[in-house]
Protein backbone atom coordinates (compact mmCIF):
# COMPACT_ATOMS: atom_id res chain seq x y z
CA UNK A 1 0.00 0.00 0.00
CA UNK A 2 1.39 3.60 -1.43
CA UNK A 3 1.41 6.47 1.80
CA UNK A 4 -1.57 8.09 -0.54
CA UNK A 5 -3.48 4.92 -0.05
CA UNK A 6 -3.04 4.65 3.14
CA UNK A 7 -3.78 7.84 3.73
CA UNK A 8 -7.04 7.66 1.52
CA UNK A 9 -7.98 4.50 4.05
CA UNK A 10 -7.43 6.84 6.80
CA UNK A 11 -9.74 9.52 5.59
CA UNK A 12 -12.09 7.00 4.40
CA UNK A 13 -12.72 5.41 7.80
CA UNK A 14 -13.22 8.94 9.26
CA UNK A 15 -15.70 9.25 7.68
CA UNK A 16 -17.93 6.55 8.56
CA UNK A 17 -18.44 8.22 11.94
CA UNK A 18 -21.45 10.58 11.95
CA UNK A 19 -20.87 11.43 15.44
CA UNK A 20 -17.40 12.68 14.27
CA UNK A 21 -18.93 14.13 11.38
CA UNK A 22 -21.60 16.24 13.23
CA UNK A 23 -18.54 17.48 15.91
CA UNK A 24 -16.51 18.57 13.31
CA UNK A 25 -19.16 20.91 11.59
CA UNK A 26 -20.32 22.24 15.39
CA UNK A 27 -16.45 23.01 16.34
CA UNK A 28 -15.89 24.77 12.94
CA UNK A 29 -19.47 26.79 13.58
CA UNK A 30 -17.93 27.25 17.23
CA UNK A 31 -14.59 28.51 15.93
CA UNK A 32 -15.38 31.06 13.43
CA UNK A 33 -18.10 32.58 15.95
CA UNK A 34 -16.11 32.55 18.35
CA UNK A 35 -13.37 34.58 15.74
CA UNK A 36 -16.11 36.76 14.47
CA UNK A 37 -17.46 38.12 18.01
CA UNK A 38 -13.66 38.60 19.05
CA UNK A 39 -12.54 40.65 16.14
CA UNK A 40 -15.88 42.85 16.76
CA UNK A 41 -14.46 43.72 20.14
CA UNK A 42 -11.18 43.87 19.33
CA UNK A 43 -11.66 46.53 16.97
CA UNK A 44 -13.65 48.71 18.97
CA UNK A 45 -11.00 48.60 21.73
CA UNK A 46 -8.17 49.08 18.94
CA UNK A 47 -9.75 51.98 18.27
CA UNK A 48 -10.17 53.40 21.56
CA UNK A 49 -6.99 52.74 22.13
CA UNK A 50 -5.28 54.00 19.15
CA UNK A 51 -2.58 50.89 19.74
CA UNK A 52 -1.49 49.92 16.35
CA UNK A 53 -0.66 46.45 17.05
CA UNK A 54 -4.05 46.29 18.58
CA UNK A 55 -5.31 47.29 15.39
CA UNK A 56 -3.60 44.82 13.40
CA UNK A 57 -4.49 42.18 15.72
CA UNK A 58 -8.43 42.95 15.30
CA UNK A 59 -8.53 43.45 11.58
CA UNK A 60 -7.04 39.77 11.09
CA UNK A 61 -9.03 38.40 13.43
CA UNK A 62 -12.05 40.04 11.72
CA UNK A 63 -11.07 38.79 8.41
CA UNK A 64 -10.13 35.45 9.78
CA UNK A 65 -14.20 35.37 11.02
CA UNK A 66 -15.45 36.61 7.72
CA UNK A 67 -13.07 33.74 6.16
CA UNK A 68 -13.86 30.83 8.57
CA UNK A 69 -17.95 31.63 8.77
CA UNK A 70 -17.83 31.90 4.57
CA UNK A 71 -16.47 28.24 4.53
CA UNK A 72 -18.35 26.65 6.80
CA UNK A 73 -21.60 28.91 5.24
CA UNK A 74 -19.88 27.85 1.61
CA UNK A 75 -20.19 23.74 3.20
CA UNK A 76 -23.29 23.83 4.53
CA UNK A 77 -24.63 24.58 0.98
CA UNK A 78 -22.02 22.13 -0.86
CA UNK A 79 -20.35 24.63 -2.35
CA UNK A 80 -17.06 23.00 -1.97
CA UNK A 81 -14.99 24.50 -4.49
CA UNK A 82 -15.81 28.03 -3.46
CA UNK A 83 -15.62 27.46 0.17
CA UNK A 84 -11.99 25.74 -0.72
CA UNK A 85 -10.67 29.13 -1.80
CA UNK A 86 -11.63 30.40 1.54
CA UNK A 87 -9.99 27.79 3.15
CA UNK A 88 -6.55 29.07 1.28
CA UNK A 89 -7.17 32.54 2.96
CA UNK A 90 -7.70 31.21 6.10
CA UNK A 91 -4.16 29.25 6.23
CA UNK A 92 -2.76 32.75 5.23
CA UNK A 93 -4.65 33.92 7.93
CA UNK A 94 -2.90 31.29 9.94
CA UNK A 95 0.51 32.23 8.78
CA UNK A 96 -0.09 36.12 10.11
CA UNK A 97 -1.43 34.91 13.54
CA UNK A 98 1.54 32.96 13.90
CA UNK A 99 4.12 35.64 13.15
CA UNK A 100 1.91 38.32 15.51
CA UNK A 101 2.82 36.00 18.26
CA UNK A 102 6.27 36.03 17.60
CA UNK A 103 7.53 38.83 16.70
CA UNK A 104 7.15 42.46 18.23
CA UNK A 105 6.14 45.08 15.58
CA UNK A 106 5.14 42.25 13.07
CA UNK A 107 1.20 43.72 13.44
CA UNK A 108 1.89 47.05 13.09
CA UNK A 109 3.97 47.02 10.84
CA UNK A 110 1.36 44.46 8.93
CA UNK A 111 -1.24 46.85 9.48
CA UNK A 112 0.23 50.18 8.30
CA UNK A 113 1.96 48.41 5.39
CA UNK A 114 1.91 49.40 1.41
CA UNK A 115 0.28 46.66 -0.84
CA UNK A 116 4.13 46.61 -2.33
CA UNK A 117 5.20 45.60 1.59
CA UNK A 118 2.12 43.34 1.77
CA UNK A 119 3.96 41.13 -1.03
CA UNK A 120 7.70 41.26 -0.25
CA UNK A 121 7.43 40.78 3.73
CA UNK A 122 4.32 39.29 4.22
CA UNK A 123 3.40 36.93 1.43
CA UNK A 124 2.63 32.94 2.36
CA UNK A 125 6.33 31.73 1.28
CA UNK A 126 8.29 34.21 3.00
CA UNK A 127 6.14 33.44 6.10
CA UNK A 128 6.99 29.54 5.76
CA UNK A 129 10.43 30.04 5.48
CA UNK A 130 10.46 32.05 8.63
CA UNK A 131 8.34 29.69 10.46
CA UNK A 132 11.43 27.10 9.69
CA UNK A 133 8.99 24.14 9.26
CA UNK A 134 6.33 24.94 11.17
CA UNK A 135 4.52 25.28 7.58
CA UNK A 136 4.79 23.17 4.84
CA UNK A 137 4.76 24.25 0.99
CA UNK A 138 2.80 20.92 0.07
CA UNK A 139 0.48 21.65 2.04
CA UNK A 140 -0.06 25.21 1.13
CA UNK A 141 0.52 24.37 -2.61
CA UNK A 142 -2.33 21.87 -2.45
CA UNK A 143 -4.74 24.35 -1.76
CA UNK A 144 -3.58 26.79 -4.02
CA UNK A 145 -4.58 23.86 -6.60
CA UNK A 146 -7.69 23.27 -5.60
CA UNK A 147 -8.82 26.71 -4.11
CA UNK A 148 -6.90 29.48 -5.85
CA UNK A 149 -6.62 30.89 -9.19
CA UNK A 150 -8.62 28.53 -11.36
CA UNK A 151 -6.98 24.96 -11.55
CA UNK A 152 -8.30 22.44 -13.76
CA UNK A 153 -7.24 20.39 -10.20
CA UNK A 154 -9.81 22.40 -8.75
CA UNK A 155 -12.64 20.06 -10.18
CA UNK A 156 -11.62 17.88 -7.45
CA UNK A 157 -14.39 20.03 -5.25
CA UNK A 158 -17.21 20.87 -8.10
CA UNK A 159 -20.05 18.66 -7.11
CA UNK A 160 -21.06 17.23 -10.29
CA UNK A 161 -17.53 15.29 -10.40
CA UNK A 162 -16.01 12.57 -8.75
CA UNK A 163 -13.09 12.42 -6.14
CA UNK A 164 -11.34 9.65 -5.07
CA UNK A 165 -12.76 9.92 -1.72
CA UNK A 166 -16.40 9.26 -3.09
CA UNK A 167 -17.81 12.42 -0.54
CA UNK A 168 -16.53 15.85 -0.35
CA UNK A 169 -17.21 16.13 3.60
CA UNK A 170 -13.55 15.51 4.05
CA UNK A 171 -13.27 19.40 3.49
CA UNK A 172 -14.72 19.34 7.21
CA UNK A 173 -11.75 17.27 8.19
CA UNK A 174 -9.52 20.26 6.62
CA UNK A 175 -11.32 23.17 7.54
CA UNK A 176 -11.15 22.02 11.52
CA UNK A 177 -7.99 21.16 11.11
CA UNK A 178 -6.85 24.67 10.48
CA UNK A 179 -8.86 26.02 12.98
CA UNK A 180 -7.60 23.66 15.39
CA UNK A 181 -3.98 25.24 14.66
CA UNK A 182 -4.71 29.25 14.27
CA UNK A 183 -7.04 29.74 17.04
CA UNK A 184 -3.95 28.98 19.32
CA UNK A 185 -2.06 31.75 17.52
CA UNK A 186 -4.67 34.14 17.86
CA UNK A 187 -5.00 33.59 21.50
CA UNK A 188 -1.25 33.84 21.97
CA UNK A 189 -1.38 37.34 20.43
CA UNK A 190 -4.19 38.37 22.74
CA UNK A 191 -1.51 37.50 25.13
CA UNK A 192 1.67 39.12 23.40
CA UNK A 193 -0.34 42.42 23.01
CA UNK A 194 -2.53 42.22 26.53
CA UNK A 195 -5.94 42.24 24.57
CA UNK A 196 -7.23 39.52 26.22
CA UNK A 197 -9.63 41.88 28.42
CA UNK A 198 -10.91 42.97 25.24
CA UNK A 199 -12.88 39.19 24.57
CA UNK A 200 -15.61 38.26 25.93
CA UNK A 201 -14.23 35.12 28.30
CA UNK A 202 -17.35 32.91 27.41
CA UNK A 203 -16.55 33.40 23.70
CA UNK A 204 -13.17 32.01 24.14
CA UNK A 205 -13.98 29.29 26.21
CA UNK A 206 -16.59 28.26 24.12
CA UNK A 207 -14.63 28.10 21.09
CA UNK A 208 -11.60 26.56 23.67
CA UNK A 209 -14.03 23.78 24.79
CA UNK A 210 -15.39 22.74 21.19
CA UNK A 211 -12.05 22.54 20.31
CA UNK A 212 -11.30 20.06 23.08
CA UNK A 213 -14.27 18.49 22.36
CA UNK A 214 -13.91 17.51 18.69
CA UNK A 215 -9.56 16.53 19.85
CA UNK A 216 -11.54 13.91 22.21
CA UNK A 217 -13.85 12.93 19.22
CA UNK A 218 -11.71 12.92 16.53
CA UNK A 219 -8.95 9.81 15.86
CA UNK A 220 -5.58 10.68 16.97
CA UNK A 221 -4.66 9.47 13.09
CA UNK A 222 -7.01 11.85 11.09
CA UNK A 223 -6.24 15.07 13.92
CA UNK A 224 -3.04 15.99 12.14
CA UNK A 225 -3.40 14.66 8.61
CA UNK A 226 -2.26 16.48 5.78
CA UNK A 227 -5.64 16.55 3.32
CA UNK A 228 -5.44 16.15 0.52
CA UNK A 229 -1.93 14.85 0.33
CA UNK A 230 0.11 16.74 -1.34
CA UNK A 231 2.16 17.03 -4.38
CA UNK A 232 5.74 17.69 -4.62
CA UNK A 233 6.86 20.45 -6.99
CA UNK A 234 9.41 23.37 -7.83
CA UNK A 235 9.80 26.71 -5.55
CA UNK A 236 6.97 29.18 -6.08
CA UNK A 237 6.20 32.76 -4.77
CA UNK A 238 3.28 31.63 -3.08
Amino acid sequence: MTERDRLRAVILDALQDPQAHQQRIDTCNAVAGGLTAAGKSLWVGAYLLKDEPAEGVAVLTEMAGELAQGAVSLFSRELWYAGGSLVRQLIEAEYLFWLFAREDGAAAGWVDSTPEAVRRTFRPASLRRRSAGTFRDSEYWTHCDLGGHPNPKGRLLLREHSNPLGSHDWLWVDLVQHLNRLWPYFRQCLLRHDLVTYVDAAVLSNADASLEAWSHTEAESVRHLEIPPGEERGPTTG
